[in-house]
């Protein structure tokens, strides 16, 4: 995170939270009740 305007990071999704600069960490309900829809076993990011 503190890398994260040097390497174009817009937002990170993991473990049901997720990361922006702007917001820092926050709740994310995620679209299901596994792991997967949840982001509890794999990380998103969004880099630009």
């Amino acid at each position: 995170m503190r890398n994260a305007n040097t390497l174009g990071v817009l937002y990170v999704i993991w473990h049901r939270q997720v990361w922006t600069s702007a917001a820092g960490w926050y709740y994310y309900s995620g679209a299901g009740d596994d792991p997967s829809s949840d982001n509890t076993n794999h990380v998103h990011d969004s880099v630009y």
